[in-house]
């Protein structure tokens, strides 16, 4: 029967097209079809409990990222993803762009933090999520700077921030690449730096965090696939298979590299179930640096 994928982010979003560049190489691979079904709502709780709550047969995926491991440090969500998931596959890394509205009048990130910290708590830093990449790099950056930005989490995300950060009613932005492309090529957003240890190949010219003395602010969206607890090794190894096989492919990696993804080197599922109970251990600690606390 075919493969059901949710992925609990609304359509267009990074992992939404992460696995549908895989979709036809996969479905190819294992002879089956492979259905995505999107379950956005309740930062990534809703379509990971749908997937929580599925039968443990091989045939319910789901998409996982940090959002998956943060929110279950950081507030209720009804899941732990160590206990009640199988990890199966990390299939790459998305980073996020350090951007400003151009009527900000900045063009590198240390002018920006000359900004904030002469206007603490007046520069506005649109916030599509609590515990989100952006989120932790930019915390990140005001405990490391000893700066403090105006925080304005939206309900809706990033669909619902942009509008404020293209108009400067918000200051600052950490965007996905292929999300900011367009405005940094329309001269409406001015990118400051990639939150990732290497430049990205979508945008050269850009210097990393890492290079401009930050490297700390290197946190990464994971993109990776996990399925119900107890789910029969055989058919974990099988898609992990696949999946590796499916990102191999010369024009599958392109079309992610194309939309900011990095590749991840081929792991097995026990690597990336390490790599998740490593992660959920290091969150609390992230979050303490970063002043963000428990949603209880």
């Amino acid at each position: 029967k075919p493969i059901q994928v949710i992925v609990p982010v609304a359509t267009g979003g990074v992992h939404d097209l992460v696995i549908r560049a895989l979709q036809p190489r996969l479905s190819q691979e294992l002879g089956q079809g492979i259905i995505v079904v999107n379950r956005p709502g309740a930062d990534w709780a809703v379509g990971t409990m749908a997937a929580k709550q599925s039968p443990n047969d091989g045939y319910t995926w789901v998409m996982a990222s940090i959002p998956t491991t943060a929110n279950a440090v950081l507030k209720k969500v009804g899941y732990d993803p160590v206990k009640d998931f199988t990890a199966v596959a990390n299939l790459g890394a998305a980073s996020g762009v350090m951007l400003v509205p151009s009527e900000l009048g900045v063009k590198n990130l240390a002018d920006f933090v000359k900004l904030v910290r002469a206007r603490p708590k007046q520069i506005a830093f649109g916030n599509a999520a609590v515990g989100s990449l952006g989120h932790i790099n930019t915390a990140l950056l005001e405990s490391i700077e000893k700066i403090e930005l105006n925080t304005i989490t939206y309900s809706s995300g990033q669909s619902q921030m942009l509008p404020d950060l293209l108009s400067n009613r918000v200051n600052f932005a950490v965007l996905s690449p292929i999300v900011a492309m367009p405005y940094i090529q329309a001269g409406k957003l001015v990118p400051l730096a990639i939150a990732q240890p290497q430049r990205s190949p979508l945008m050269p010219n850009l210097p990393t965090t890492v290079e401009l003395g930050y490297p700390r602010l290197t946190i990464q969206a994971w993109s990776g696939v996990l399925m119900p607890a107890g789910a029969p090794a055989a058919i974990v190894k099988r898609a992990n298979a696949a999946l590796h096989a499916a990102t191999s492919d010369p024009e599958v990696a392109a079309a992610l590299q194309r939309q900011g993804i990095m590749i991840a080197p081929p792991s097995a599922p026990e690597a990336v179930a390490k790599m998740i109970r490593e992660e959920m251990a290091e969150w609390p600690k992230l979050f303490a640096l970063a002043g963000i606390k428990r949603q209880d």
